[in-house]
Parts: structure tokens; C-alpha cells; sequence
């Protein structure tokens, strides 16, 4: 699969969520994208264990699972009513517009950031000790045995910590079936981290 459609499928579940959460007529602009955000990778580590517990954890079956939980909450949310909202900004107003600048300062830090991300994704592999010891083995290790139980291993972590990061880059490397993009699995976590203070 492309860059391209794994980016439009990544935009079609994240919008999914945006419309759900037009349902609750309280929530300002940035508590709806947070809380997408955090509705999105719950539905693609939550179907990740599902399928893995089931012993049925292949890319495919992963993408199908996610997209049927995408079209679940689509028909949901476009089956009510938006209620009318009062209109409430992005962030609250700070005197003199002081979090006007410190937002722009936010937004030039995320976008230098995401360029240095998807740059970094694009030229190099994935470096370090950790990641090719503990996360790529343990991601390529679920997608052959089709579950989440580990692998014999000389590494004792491995069976102690939560796979929840690794079920996402799952399914990132499923869609592309190598591990050239597998750094974009983290990009997302930056804006919403930067929403989320």
C-alpha cells in the first residue's frame, strides 16, 4: 500500500471520531481533536488485541476490523443530530495576546518537528538498540504468529511490558509490509501531546 492511502485511511478514522464527537455539544475544537486522537489509536490497539487474542492478527484482517469499527461509528454518529453549539475557540484568549503567540511558537515547533520526523522516516532506517532488539522483532514476531504471545527470547522485558506501542506499529508495517515508514508510528503522538498541555 502507498504513503498516500495510509494517510487518507489514517484521516478517514480520525474524521470518523471528529463526527462522533460532534455529538457532544460541550467539547471546544481542541478537546474534540484530543480526544479523536486518543478514540483513534484506542480502536487500532483494541482491535489489535482482539485479533491477537483470537489468534487472527494479520495485517489484513487488522485493517478490516478497523475499517468496519470506522464505518460502525460513521453510521452511528451520522444517524443523530449535531445539537447547536455556542461557538468556543480553539484555546482560551490569554490578555494582550499572549497565547496567540505562544500558539504560533506551538505550531512552528510542530511543524519543524513533523518535518524532521517524516524526513527522518524517509532517508534513514530505523537506528538503536532498542528498537531492533525489542520492538520491530516483537512487531514482526505478531504478524507472523498471527497473536500477541511472545517469542523465545533471551530478553526477559519482552514479556513484561505492554504491546500497545508495538500493536500500532503493526499496524503500520502491515500496510506497507516493510519497515521504512515504521518511524511515522510515533508522529501522530506529537499533536496530540502538544494539545494535550
Amino acid at each position: 500500500m502507498t504513503l498516500a492511502a495510509f494517510l487518507i485511511i489514517q484521516c478517514v478514522m480520525l474524521a470518523a471520531w471528529w463526527r462522533l464527537l460532534a455529538l457532544q455539544r460541550r467539547l471546544s475544537v481542541s478537546e474534540r481533536l484530543l480526544i479523536a486522537g486518543v478514540g483513534y489509536f484506542t480502536q487500532i490497539i483494541a482491535s489489535g488485541i482482539a485479533l491477537g487474542l483470537l489468534h487472527r492478527l494479520t495485517p489484513q484482517r487488522h485493517l478490516q476490523a478497523n475499517l468496519l469499527i470506522t464505518l460502525a461509528i460513521v453510521v452511528f454518529a451520522m444517524t443523530r443530530p449535531i445539537p447547536a453549539r455556542t461557538a468556543r475557540p480553539l484555546l482560551p484568549p490569554l490578555g494582550a495576546g499572549g497565547l496567540r503567540v505562544v500558539n504560533l511558537a506551538l505550531l512552528g515547533t510542530l511543524m519543524l518537528t513533523l518535518v524532521a520526523i517524516v524526513r527522518r522516516a524517509a532517508i534513514a532506517m530505523t537506528p538503536g538498540y532498542d528498537a531492533l532488539t525489542y520492538h520491530l522483532p516483537m512487531v514482526v514476531s505478531m504478524i507472523k504468529q498471527h497473536h500477541l504471545r511472545p517469542w523465545a527470547t533471551y530478553i526477559p522485558i519482552v514479556y513484561s511490558y505492554p504491546k500497545s506501542v508495538q500493536l500500532y506499529m503493526t499496524w503500520v508495517l502491515g500496510f506497507f509490509g516493510h519497515d521504512r515508514w515504521i518511524d511515522l508510528s510515533q508522529l501522530p503522538f506529537l499533536p496530540l501531546a502538544m494539545l494535550a498541555v
